[in-house]
C-alpha cells in the first residue's frame, strides 16, 4: 500500500519539475535581445570626398608651411619645427622647471601677424593646460619653456584662430608670438 501512494506521489512530483524547467528555459530565452547584425550592403568603402578633402588640407598645409620657412629664412636666429606643427625659437632658458601638462601658467606675450602688424598684448595672461583657455598653436608651445623662458613662436593660422580669425585677428592669418613665463 506504501509503495503505491509512494508512486502516485511520484508521477505528479516530476511532472511539475519538467513543467517548471520547461517554463524557466523558455522565460530565460526569451528574454534574451539578438545581437544586431549589419546589413549586407555595408561594407568599408573608402569616401572619395573625405580623400580628396583630406589631399586639399595637406595641399593648403604645405602652402602654409613654405610661406613660414620663406618668412624665416629672413630672421636672425634659428627656429626649430615642433611636431605640433608650429615653429619655435627659444631666447632665454628661465629656470629648471618646465611648464607642465596638468598646471596652470602665467605668463605676457604679444602677438604679430608676418607683415609685422600687433593684434594682441597682454601683461599678465593665466591659462590652466588642456581647458582650451589659449590657440592650440601657444598652449603647446609653453610647454616647451621653463619657468621664467622666453621665446618666441611662429603659430600657422590652422593652429590658432583658423579660417574664422578672431577680432583683430583676420581669418587665415599666421602669428608670431613673444612670450615669457612669468610663473
Amino acid at each position: 500500500m506504501i509503495s503505491k501512494f509512494h508512486n502516485s506521489f511520484r508521477q505528479p512530483t516530476i511532472l511539475f519539475l519538467i513543467f517548471g524547467c520547461v517554463i524557466f528555459l523558455l522565460l530565460n530565452v526569451s528574454c534574451r535581445k539578438q545581437t544586431a547584425q549589419l546589413p549586407a550592403n555595408k561594407t568599408l568603402e573608402t569616401d572619395s570626398t573625405e580623400i580628396k578633402l583630406l589631399e586639399l588640407n595637406k595641399r593648403i598645409t604645405q602652402l602654409e608651411d613654405s610661406a613660414i620657412v620663406a618668412f624665416l629664412a629672413l630672421q636672425p636666429g634659428s627656429y626649430t619645427k615642433a611636431n605640433a606643427g608650429f615653429w619655435y625659437h627659444i631666447q632665454q632658458t628661465g629656470g629648471s622647471e618646465y611648464v607642465v601638462d596638468d598646471s596652470v601658467a602665467v605668463f605676457s606675450y604679444t602677438a604679430f601677424t608676418l607683415e609685422g602688424t600687433q593684434v594682441m598684448h597682454e601683461e599678465l595672461k593665466t591659462i590652466h593646460f588642456g581647458k582650451k583657455e589659449a590657440v592650440t598653436g601657444l598652449e603647446e608651445g609653453l610647454k616647451l619653456l621653463k619657468h621664467g623662458g622666453k621665446a618666441r613662436f611662429i603659430v600657422p593660422w590652422y593652429l590658432a584662430y583658423g579660417s574664422l580669425g578672431s577680432g583683430k585677428i583676420k581669418p587665415y592669418t599666421t602669428l608670431i608670438y613673444e612670450v615669457e613665463v612669468l610663473e
